[in-house]
């Protein structure tokens, strides 16, 4: 929410705004709404600055509230909207207020399955098809899980033929049961190491011509780390909100004090 601290040499204006309020609350309802989207447009053009190529669904939750001459008070906030996995004000609270980052949904139906070990998290290998804003898109992620059986239903379930299966199998590749694209590599005593993506399946070896027999190339799609990542505050939503706001709510109470004389006339 705007706090407005009329502390620091605004004792005067702080009285002239109790008395407009009294007399014309529609004004000053106005001012702080005009303010509250003043402040968004801020904080909006501040996350490029701050994050690495925020998706639009982040820039554009940011929201404001308004302000009504029964309620004056209007608000700059975070939605807690989430169509799909974690809302933008549950992941940006590791980048405002510093911390490990929880998981994501797509780690959580890992864990689920047994695919990822607890206490780890996914970072993106150079397997990964990366968008625009260096994610993982969704499409690929769904893809991804559906071969590793990250999904108990739904999806498609492309198999390897046995011939397939059984050439990657001699190359030392570890084939899963849903397909041979994507599958999880292990290390020592099980632990899971990673996705892995199989760029080419290899060719089998003509018997007696040499050089003929190719192995399979593999590439990490996921990379499973051991540690969280953990964050230092970077994002400073609150600090950001109030320097704007002490900066557009005067210009905007004299907006509206100068639209309210003239309507009045």
């Amino acid at each position: 929410m705007i706090e407005l601290d009329f502390s620091d040499g605004f004792a005067q204006m702080e009285k002239a705004v109790l008395k407009i309020a009294e007399a014309s609350p529609t004004a000053i309802a106005k001012a702080l709404t005009r303010t509250a989207v003043g402040v968004m447009g801020e904080v909006r053009r501040e996350l490029p600055t701050i994050l690495d190529r925020p998706i639009p669904f982040t820039v554009s939750s940011i929201r404001y509230g308004k302000a009504t001459r029964s309620d004056l008070n209007s608000r700059v906030y975070i939605s807690d909207d989430a169509p799909k996995g974690l809302s933008p004000r549950k992941y940006l609270k590791a980048e405002i207020e510093g911390g490990p980052r929880g998981d994501k949904r797509s780690e959580k139906s890992m864990k689920a399955m047994g695919v990822l070990g607890g206490g780890q998290q996914w970072v993106a290998g150079r397997g990964a098809d990366l968008d625009a804003f260096g994610n993982v898109p969704g499409s690929q992620m769904v893809q991804i899980m559906s071969r590793v059986a990250g999904f108990r239903e739904g999806g498609y379930r492309a198999n390897a033929t046995a011939s397939t299966r059984n050439r990657l199998i001699r190359q030392g590749v570890a084939v899963t049961a849903n397909g041979f694209d994507f599958f999880v590599k292990r290390g020592k005593g099980g632990r899971p190491l990673g996705i892995y993506k199989i760029v080419s399946a290899g060719t089998k070896a003509t018997p007696g011509v040499r050089g003929t027999s190719v192995r399979a190339a593999i590439q990490p799609a996921l990379i499973f780390v051991n540690k969280r990542p953990d964050y230092k505050p970077r994002f400073h939503f609150e600090e950001i909100v109030g320097k704007a706001a002490r900066v557009l709510f005067p210009q905007e109470m004299m907006r509206a004090l100068t639209e309210e004389i003239a309507r009045r006339k």
